[in-house]
């Protein structure tokens, strides 16, 4: 089987046919989920795919490469590029490494890449093994003839097929719900025509703008409805023990919160908590453990001197309904790009005002930590779409009023205006986003709080503030980045007992 167009194109879709060889497809018993580690362990099955390959001038790309919205990237490696499907896998040859423009494509990592926080290798490589283990063990023929019978016992009609098992973040399942009858999600009205589902997605920059401020005042009369729902106390609106995710137990917050200055105070322990027992990839050498652990007892500082509360009138409440998942891809449009459900609630919470009077980030599609030009190049992209939005609010705010729907001072464009100019929209997204801290945090945080005016790089900015932790925790950091260090070096899965 031949490669298709698609297959005989690199990061940056310049053609590269003329570098592939006799490409023959995979042995048939080698599982999808395989290819990557049965072609990187067997030279001959590389010369055989292959002929006449110059082993030293490839790089390699896997499946983890493309990061669905919302999930976490994997940086690939820098040995082999692979481009497959079930039955082929075509070795495409490079003459020199490529450029940052052209990995971007796939894995938009800005390129100082020690600015963000990495997420577990050696985690991930268990996880994925853990998960395929058990959705295999899910798709026996008896389970799909079990569930086949129930749905036929519990729904009037003939049952005809059963879909793909549905995976989300933290759930694997056969759902069984009413179908809402939809033409596609928001993401893929806004998104920019021609990228293929292995490029994140982001707003087409010639959207017309009238079909852009539809969609923003749709949304828009969504977050005006939720911004009307007020809670005593910061919290889950219910408790479950079903999840336990990977962090230490002991270190998670066992309580609501009476105050917002004291859930961003945890919120900031986390942070530090999070550097602390992530025990692979969470620093790239000394100096960035040593940056990292500044920014987060900065961080710590600042919440505990209640700096990261916008207004101290609020900070006992009333606070706000908020889902952190509420995002493009979430929110189901028919033909006509009219709203017809927002899905995925079960990450919602009462949360500090703040969260709701920050402008939502989500307005470029993509995430600012993964923004190949830059933070700075985000926010003045962010900026653009940011007016429009405001605009859209406050078409909504005029007509609930109007209506009776809405009092004045439940307005949110002046405040989400607000929250920008200040820079409380950043603070929210440092608190609420642990892998994007650190930049975050360089960028925005400290020049904001602490004054470093970009004189020196950010890589050096940690040695110029040590002076404003206090002598203990300055003591600590040596203690700590040795065991960073260490924990680096041996590459190791494990938890502590409490985990």
């Amino acid at each position: 089987m031949a490669p298709n167009a698609d297959d005989a194109k690199f990061l940056n879709d310049e053609p590269v046919s003329s570098n592939v060889k006799d490409v023959k497809p995979l042995p048939s018993d080698v599982p999808e989920e395989d290819i990557d580690e049965t072609v990187h362990n067997n030279p001959e099955l590389q010369e055989d795919m292959v002929d006449g390959i110059d082993k030293s001038n490839i790089i390699k790309e896997t499946t983890r490469g493309a990061r669905p919205e919302g999930g976490s990237y994997k940086e690939p490696s820098d040995d082999i590029i692979t481009r497959h499907d079930p039955q082929v896998i075509a070795v495409l040859k490079r003459d020199t490494q490529p450029t940052w423009e052209e990995r971007s494509h796939l894995v938009p990592y800005p390129p100082h890449s020690t600015m963000w926080m990495q997420g577990d290798d050696v985690a991930w490589e268990e996880s994925d093994r853990t998960e395929r283990e058990w959705r295999e063990s899910l798709l026996t023929n008896s389970t799909l003839l079990a569930i086949g019978n129930f749905v036929a016992k519990h729904r009037q009609g003939v049952p005809e097929e059963i879909g793909p098992l549905a995976a989300g973040g933290f759930n694997a399942l056969f759902r069984l719900n009413h179908y809402i009858h939809h033409a596609m999600n928001m993401t893929a009205a806004l998104n920019t025509p021609g990228l293929t589902s292995d490029i994140p997605p982001v707003v087409d920059p010639n959207i017309d703008e009238a079909k852009l401020e539809m969609l923003y005042r749709q949304v828009a009369n969504v977050l005006l409805q939720l911004s009307k729902l007020e809670l005593p106390l910061i919290g889950a609106l219910e408790e479950t023990d079903e999840w336990t995710g990977t962090f230490p137990r002991a270190k998670l917050p066992t309580s609501t919160f009476k105050t917002s200055s004291d859930y961003f105070q945890a919120l900031a322990r986390l942070h530090v908590d999070h550097l602390t027992h992530q025990r692979n990839d969470a620093i790239e050498s000394r100096a960035d453990c040593q940056r990292k652990y500044t920014a987060r007892q900065l961080f710590q500082k600042l919440a505990g001197e209640k700096k990261l509360v916008s207004d101290d009138r609020y900070d006992k409440g009333p606070f706000k309904f908020w889902c952190d998942d509420l995002r493009p891809s979430n929110i189901l449009l028919d033909a006509n790009l009219q709203i017809v459900a927002v899905i995925d609630w079960e990450f919602s919470y009462a949360a500090p005002r703040e969260f709701t009077f920050a402008p939502p980030w989500w307005l470029l599609i993509e995430q600012p930590e993964y923004w190949v030009k830059g933070l700075e190049d985000w926010a003045e992209q962010y900026e653009r779409r940011l007016t429009t939005f405001l605009k859209a609010v406050m078409d909504c705010e005029d007509a609930s009023i109007a209506s009776g729907q809405l009092q004045d001072e439940q307005r949110l464009s002046g405040k989400m205006r607000e929250s920008w100019a200040s820079g409380d929209f950043w603070t929210v997204y440092a608190a609420r986003r642990n892998f994007a801290f650190d930049g975050v945090y360089w960028k925005k945080l400290d020049p904001r709080f602490f004054g470093y005016d970009g004189s020196f790089g950010p890589g050096d900015a940690w040695m110029k503030i040590l002076e404003l932790l206090d002598e203990q925790t300055r003591a600590a950091m040596e203690a700590f980045a040795d065991k960073k260090v260490a924990e680096s070096e041996t590459r190791e899965l494990a938890w502590e007992p409490d985990e």
